[in-house]
């Protein structure tokens, strides 16, 4: 089966959990072509999708509880300025993260791990939960996504994209960054700004994303919903793994790489229920957390002077 019959049979809403799981697999046994997954040149291709316009926006996280002498809360806070920017497709992949972890001037230098806590400096990584190249690199604490995008941001300073407004060219390393997305600019993209979708593709919907509802148990490659996309196209954006965001959760408008304050998760995962990845529905977990259930993926934004 060719690349092009395997993308054809997932977009196909019929198409079982089982056989996604499958065609997965196949496509990393081929090197996973799409771009996006994996790596040009020895660096980490990323496929930028613009989100624009920006908007004013509230922050809206929704928490379900875990355990029954917990309450379930809902909270507005803001409102926030959304700028436009670029988000990554995918989640960044295994076989991306590894990239960076066997670099030379990559996981061991310690200009990525800097104002970082003495003791998550060049934290040791945690064993993938499932070490398929094209699945997300899951079990990433806060501390070593953000080193990957400092990283990555090194490699790919110069590189020029067209303002998502088109009214300006954003060049990396002069007025634009690679970075994790703020709370704002994630729940943003995945409501589709001031549509303010409950989930990324609309309303709540069976088999459009990897939640505990599918019973995989696992992570899948990323990409293999395709009907679960968001507005701007970016994919998993609901279920598969958490996502981490680049502020804290008490003080939303910090960013601060010496806090070990708790940090955001958005987005749902595969062990909880689709209740748990609405685009509103927040988590959150100390930066240095290790966790199966958590991954990260990238925006390519204007600079943030705390970072």
């Amino acid at each position: 089966m060719t690349v092009e019959m395997m993308v054809d049979r997932l977009e196909d809403l019929k198409t079982a959990v089982t056989q996604r799981l499958q065609i997965g697999q196949q496509l990393a046994e081929l090197g996973d072509p799409r771009p996006g997954v994996s790596v040009k040149n020895g660096v980490p291709e990323i496929n930028w999708l613009p989100v624009y316009p920006g908007g004013e926006l509230m922050l809206l996280r929704h928490w379900q509880p875990d355990t029954p002498n917990e309450t379930e809360s809902f909270r507005q806070i803001g409102p926030f300025i959304v700028e436009p920017f670029y988000i990554s497709k995918y989640l960044v992949t295994y076989k991306q993260y590894q990239t960076f972890v066997e670099a030379e001037d990559g996981f061991t230098n310690p200009i990525w791990w800097r104002e970082f806590p003495e003791d998550f400096q060049q934290q040791p990584l945690a064993k993938q939960y499932n070490p398929r190249p094209n699945h997300p690199r899951d079990t990433v604490s806060w501390y070593q996504c953000v080193a990957f995008a400092r990283w990555l941001n090194q490699q790919l300073t110069g590189f020029t994209l067209p303002h998502p407004s088109s009214l300006q060219e954003w060049e990396i390393g002069k007025n634009a960054q690679i970075r994790l997305p703020t709370e704002w600019e994630w729940q943003w993209a995945a409501q589709n700004g001031v549509e303010e979708r409950p989930f990324p593709w609309g309303e709540a919907q069976p088999n459009v994303a990897n939640t505990a509802e599918t019973e995989s148990k696992q992570t899948t490659a990323v990409g293999m919903f395709p009907h679960g996309a968001a507005a701007c196209g970016a994919l998993d954006m609901a279920g598969n793994v958490m996502e981490w965001c680049f502020n804290d959760k008490t003080n939303p408008a910090t960013i601060d790489a010496a806090s070990t304050k708790t940090k955001v998760l958005r987005g749902g995962d595969w062990g909880y229920n689709l209740a748990n990845a609405t685009t509103n529905y927040c988590d959150d977990e100390k930066p240095d957390g290790l966790d199966p259930l958590n991954g990260f993926r990238l925006v390519l934004g204007p600079i943030l002077q705390n970072e």
